[in-house]
């Protein structure tokens, strides 16, 4: 009598060619990402009647101490390296004081002359 020989198991996949697309892939979303720098600090933009989202151009951050951010500098450096950018955009706390956004409006422009945009956020649904 004749008995089958053992069976042969069926080929294992190979899972190099997956792991090198997954890293490709990896690789890929990572160079085509956009890094930004970090904020200075957090800011809480005050509201605004209108809905339509700004521009996205370096932004220049002001608290609502009065101190102003841009990317990782504060204080005066932060306020050159923008003024030296041509920065338009301020992102204000809601809480900081009227005079010092419109000082700072002030000597954006005499920087620049384009026009200096305020970020507000949307009204809060009610």
């Amino acid at each position: 009598m004749r008995l089958p020989g053992p069976s042969q198991a069926p080929p294992r996949e190979a899972i190099l060619p997956m792991i090198n697309v997954v890293f490709l892939l990896l690789i890929f979303f990572l160079m085509s990402a956009t890094i930004a720098p970090p904020d200075a600090f957090a800011v809480q933009p005050p509201e605004a009647e209108s809905e339509a989202p700004a521009e996205t151009l370096p932004v220049l951050l002001l608290s609502a101490e009065g101190v102003i951010g841009y990317r990782d500098l504060r204080g005066d450096a932060a306020l050159e390296a923008a003024l030296d950018d041509a920065v338009t955009q301020i992102r204000g706390d809601g809480a900081a004081d009227a005079q010092q956004v419109a000082r700072l409006i002030k000597r954006l422009r005499s920087a620049s002359a384009a026009p200096i945009v305020l970020i507000t956020q949307p009204p809060a649904a009610q």
